[in-house]
């Protein structure tokens, strides 16, 4: 390239770049507001090993002095005016511009990045807040849900309840509650998970003469809730396990109190540590609910309890 040449190629690049071009495919092109139409988003490609330009929008296009749409001219540059260009320092202020560039782009993408992370933070804030409210209006308080360490969750593309079971901090098994209605019913198990008690510490760790026996995780949470000492064996009616029974002898009392349709599998449970079966009309965490948190209720049916 002549230099007469070089110097309305300088003084171009150095137009587009004062006219808010940005340096596109690493430092092969210029991209630019086509000065043909109204281009609020610059669609424009000027080529600096070639000359020349083209509009991806509009269609002009040109070499710097030739063709339909000669690029120098558009942008304020004649040929006989251009002043002489010294390449060393152009090609200093390119490498400025690149640097300039470089970081300007990775104060984007930094931007960009710390946008989704808040985005991610504000909506599982969003999510935690929806679970305390179902669970508040299924009996089960904040202070439980924390102690419990519930949680939300995606099971395979599903919104979830996360429970975990734990022996003196250690998780022994996740059970997932499903919040959408999902062929096979609602409760999954995280692949891995150990068969345990839920709550297993207040058994281990015995504070009390009476421990009550639930069925689920979610009564056991709902009776905590509201000062009682639970523990659950059974994740459904014939889920209890004998070797469940050895930790119980720690209690004068122990009463299961299942759920109406697991009577017989809950006196037959029952037998296994000389405990005794309260009868409860209703699941024990609805009856919480149904009664306002009626708990002298519900030690009356405690109170009430047949040995098995």
């Amino acid at each position: 390239m002549r230099d007469a040449d070089q110097a309305v190629a300088a003084s171009v690049e150095r137009a587009l770049l004062m006219r808010d071009g940005k340096l596109h495919r690493g430092d092969r092109e210029i991209r630019f507001a086509c000065p043909i139409h109204d281009d609020r988003h610059p669609s424009a490609d000027y080529s600096r090993a070639d000359g020349v330009w083209v509009c991806r929008s509009c269609g002009a296009k040109g070499g710097l002095t030739w063709g339909n749409h000669p690029l120098a001219p558009l942008v304020g540059v004649h040929a006989e005016t251009a002043p002489p260009v010294d390449m060393a320092e152009f090609e200093r202020q390119q490498a400025k511009l690149r640097a300039e560039h470089e970081a300007a782009e990775s104060r984007r993408r930094d931007a960009l990045a710390t946008y989704w992370r808040e985005r991610r933070l504000c909506d599982e804030l969003v999510r935690h807040g929806d679970v305390l409210a179902k669970l508040a209006r299924e009996g089960i308080r904040r202070e439980a849900v924390e102690h419990f360490r519930f949680g939300h969750a995606d099971y395979y593309g599903t919104p979830a309840l996360a429970i975990p079971w734990t022996v003196r901090g250690d998780v022994r098994a996740v059970q997932y509650r499903l919040l959408a209605d999902s062929p096979g019913g609602r409760y999954r198990w995280h692949e891995g998970s150990r068969a345990t008690l839920f709550n297993a510490d207040a058994v281990l760790d015995p504070h009390d003469d009476t421990i009550i026996v639930v069925e689920g995780a979610k009564k056991c949470a709902a009776l905590w809730s509201h000062g009682i000492t639970s523990v659950c064996a059974t994740v459904n009616k014939s889920g209890w396990r004998a070797e469940y029974a050895r930790p119980f002898g720690a209690f004068g009392r122990v009463v299961f109190m299942p759920d109406p349709d697991a009577w017989r599998e809950a006196v037959e449970a029952a037998r296994t540590v000389g405990g005794r079966v309260a009868y409860v009309p209703g699941k024990p965490d609805d009856t919480l609910v149904e009664t306002g948190g009626d708990v002298d209720l519900l030690w009356e049916y405690v109170e009430n309890a047949r040995v098995a």
